[in-house]
C-alpha cells in the first residue's frame, strides 16, 4: 500500500487511515469548484444531505469512506461532479 499497514497515501499530502468495511476517510476529486462561493455551496449541498465533511476545498472533499458514493451523487446533483481521487 504505500505506507504503514492500514494506511494509504493520498495525493502524497496525508495518509489517511483505511479500515475494511468502509471505516475511514477517503478524498473525492470535484469538478467545477474555482472559488470560494463554490466550496460554500458543496458544503451546504453535504450538509443538507447530512454527511459530515472532513475537508472540502477547491476541487476537493474529504467524506468518510461509507459516505463517499452518496456524497459524490448528492454532488453530482449540486452540479459538481465528483469521482474518487485516485
Amino acid at each position: 500500500m504505500g505506507g504503514p499497514q492500514g494506511t494509504a497515501p493520498l495525493d502524497g499530502r496525508a495518509v489517511v487511515p483505511t479500515v475494511e468495511g468502509g471505516g475511514g476517510v477517503t478524498e473525492l476529486a470535484v469538478e467545477k469548484m474555482s472559488c470560494d462561493h463554490c466550496v460554500r455551496r458543496v458544503r451546504q449541498a453535504l450538509d443538507k444531505a447530512g454527511i459530515a465533511a472532513e475537508d472540502v476545498q477547491i476541487g476537493s472533499v474529504r467524506v468518510a469512506v461509507a459516505d463517499a458514493s452518496r456524497a459524490a451523487e448528492v454532488l453530482g446533483r449540486a452540479g459538481y461532479p465528483a469521482a474518487l481521487r485516485t
